[in-house]
């Protein structure tokens, strides 16, 4: 009998330490690429394209070393080797988690959701883990060198995103028969209420505020339900029509987003919107899109599909609304402010810390009134303008809606004000885009104290990304009197729109996280009055 002496058991506790280190490291690993591949909707080209953006996160170099260092115990036989190999599995790997984890728990805007289809992936990647390590034994047995398992395994977490990828690719034939059952259902479900009115809502921006906005002015008088929160994709509209619709409601409102063409007609062919709202259209997701023209198309794929005796609801003083060339004979109400040629205009637009006021006018009756919210912004007079407008071509009259304008509240992290002692805080922190950003800054410009704004830029914006970030940089030298840039790079061209205009430099603040920006105001307001817009909160997909 073979007895094992000390250097033979301490290499065997450091081998087995080291495997268990690289199975936790692998677990957050996993997790980490599930939810990525969650945040950028399972898509194939978008996880692909955010590994190519992250690759430091999905490949970092040091993962590599243990490996090196294997590779070349096999070669030299040295067992000094191979305790530095083993030693260099249990810190690299537990660095590399600790940070990841870190980071993971710093990111948390939109957590990983363990939804049954992420179960379903889950269980594929395990199963594909197996297979792996059933052949590493079968090939280690042939092959009589053990070593060869901690090798093989170093390489397999180091591609554990990838094996997401393909699981991914292995379950959407699945994913796509079950998509189509509950799609199916939520059709028929739709379908089968013979009274009920689905209301579309689709535009860059000002979707969810809009859907908001709506189901307010219409609860006065209708039934409503919408869809909740940001659920504007398919699965969205089918869970909500699955488990939330009811018969006894007489109104759906359907929020509606895309990232491509095709996508608003296929929400159309799950809802069948009799009447639809248009807020805008602008340069938002181009990196997907690929043009302005394909942003436009796709968002009248709405407007296309309400049937004849549908409604439009359409912000003429948007130029890339009111320039298209309209393929469908159903109604077209249009609304405005800077424009006449519309059936509701608003004027008289006030607005301060408490609120906005605004009277709006119908302009064939000349029947006018004047309406009073909480919430603040330009884009929102617009929101308002197209739910007064549809609320009022469906017989709900201008006292009703006066009063339910009222009782609408603000959507969270879209210009939500918020009190901190002396610091009012105007959350901005949903996904900044290009017109939101302007009129947000619009909206500190006129509040009271010191204005400070906290950013880290807008995203998603194709080639035109560097030219609209310097664009809001010269934007904020008349509203702000500090900025403080979240991200070194990230910020480089709103750091140069800034610098065009001469902003002083002793006022901008360039910082590393969002923890770093909020140390920096807190130093600069100090026990003064102050006004803070925090404009954007990028996705954890986009932190890095």
């Amino acid at each position: 009998m073979t007895t094992m002496n000390t250097n033979d058991l301490l290499l065997l506790i450091f081998a087995g330490a080291s495997l268990l280190v690289l199975l936790w490291y692998s677990i957050i690993k996993i997790q980490d690429a599930l939810h990525m591949l969650q945040q950028n909707v399972y898509d194939f080209q978008r996880y692909v394209s955010w590994m190519n953006h992250h690759i430091g996160r999905a490949l970092p170099l040091p993962e590599f070393i243990p490996a090196l260092i294997l590779l070349t115990y096999l070669l030299w036989a040295n067992v000094t080797v191979l305790w530095i190999g083993l030693v260099a599995i249990i810190v690299i790997s537990l660095y590399l988690g600790l940070q990841l984890q870190k980071k993971r728990q710093r990111n948390t805007k939109k957590p990983l959701v363990f939804t049954a289809r992420v179960k379903r992936l889950l269980t594929t990647v395990l199963l594909l883990q197996v297979l792996v390590l059933a052949a590493i034994i079968g090939f280690v047995y042939f092959a009589g060198n053990i070593v060869l398992i901690p090798l093989v395994l170093v390489l397999l977490v180091a591609s554990n995103y990838y094996l997401v990828l393909v699981a991914n690719i292995i379950n959407k034939p699945i994913e796509a028969a079950i998509r189509n059952r509950y799609i199916n259902e939520a059709r028929t479900i739709i379908t089968s209420n013979k009274n009920l009115t689905v209301i579309g809502i689709t535009g860059s921006y000002g979707k969810t505020s809009a859907k908001n906005i709506v189901a307010t002015l219409l609860g006065g008088e209708h039934q409503v339900l919408m869809t909740p929160e940001s659920y504007n994709t398919p699965m969205g509209i089918t869970i909500t029509a699955r488990t939330l619709l009811k018969p006894i409601h007489d109104v759906f409102i359907a929020e509606m987003g895309a990232y491509k063409l095709g996508e608003i007609h296929e929400l159309c062919e799950i809802a069948y919107p009799k009447h639809g709202i248009l807020t805008s259209i602008g340069p938002q997701h181009l990196d997907t899109y690929g043009s302005i023209e394909n942003v436009q198309k796709t968002k009248f794929e709405l407007i296309e599909a309400l049937p004849s005796d549908g409604l439009a609801i359409l912000n003429r003083d948007d130029e890339l609304i009111r320039s298209y060339q309209i393929q469908n004979n159903c109604h077209q109400i249009w609304y405005g402010i800077d424009r006449d040629d519309v059936l509701y205009k608003a004027s008289d637009i006030h607005f301060d810390q408490q609120g906005m006021s605004f009277t709006v006018t119908q302009t064939q009756t000349n029947e006018s009134a004047l309406f009073t919210t909480k919430l603040l912004g330009r884009h929102n007079i617009y929101n308002f303008l197209a739910a007064i407008a549809l609320g009022h071509q469906m017989g709900v009259d201008f006292a009703s809606l006066q009063k339910t304008t009222r009782q609408v509240q603000p959507v969270a992290h879209r210009l939500e004000m918020k009190k901190q002692g002396n610091v009012t805080i105007i959350d901005d922190a949903f996904n900044a885009n290009p017109v939101g950003t302007k009129m947000a800054l619009e909206v500190l410009g006129r509040m009271p104290g010191k204005r400070i704004v906290i950013t880290p830029g807008m995203i998603e914006l194709g080639e035109q990304q560097a030219q609209l970030n310097f664009l809001y940089g010269t934007y904020m030298k008349e509203t702000t009197d500090h900025v403080i840039l979240v991200g070194p790079k990230q910020t480089e061209p709103i750091q140069s729109g800034l610098a065009s205009v001469h902003y002083p430099e002793a006022h901008l603040h360039v910082v590393r996280d969002i923890y770093t920006a909020f140390d920096t105001m807190r130093q600069i307001v100090g026990n003064e009055k102050a006004s803070v817009l925090l404009a954007n909160d990028l996705p954890d997909s986009f932190n890095e």
